[in-house]
């Protein structure tokens, strides 16, 4: 009895370790990110989205889809946002219709992000999409604004 406890253990351990390091593994793996899957260990998370704005604390890794937005022709929008990272590492990455990603935002526990922020993303005509990715656990506090497009809550 004793051997199968530990056989249990010891499988339950690899595994734990197995899909972190999966989650972690695709933090920079372009294909993967840029794909419509999502895939994601989510805890802790108090989200909330309001019209155009999505707000939350949660502790991430993997990626999930937040934004999607269909254009009928390219151009550009602002996109306003607080984002901070207590633990880990994240990023906010565009996917445009042909499947380039750019990277819209990227930081670590060590980055300095006390303020709010506005950047300009570049919108391709097509479906545009903005996902979340993170590894090691993040810890991340964000309030994101769109005037345009559709939030969609993380693990939905």
């Amino acid at each position: 009895m004793k051997k199968l406890v530990s056989i249990v253990a010891i499988a339950l351990l690899v595994l734990t370790g197995c899909t972190s390091n999966l989650m972690n593994s695709i933090y920079n793996n372009e294909e993967k990110i840029t794909s419509d899957t999502n895939s994601y260990n989510l805890n802790e998370a108090e989200q909330k989205i309001e019209e155009q704005k999505f707000s939350g604390t949660i502790e991430f890794e993997g990626m999930d889809t937040i934004w999607t937005f269909n254009s009928e022709e390219d151009t550009e929008i602002d996109m306003t946002y607080l984002f901070k990272v207590s633990r880990g590492k994240a990023k906010l990455v565009l996917i445009s219709p042909d499947e380039t990603l750019t990277t819209l935002i990227e930081t670590t526990k060590n980055s300095d992000a006390k303020d709010y922020a506005v950047n300009q993303i570049p919108i391709k005509k097509g479906l545009n999409r903005i996902k979340l990715v993170a590894a090691n656990n993040a810890k991340i506090e964000f309030d994101i604004n769109i005037n345009y497009g559709t939030f969609d809550e993380l693990g939905m």
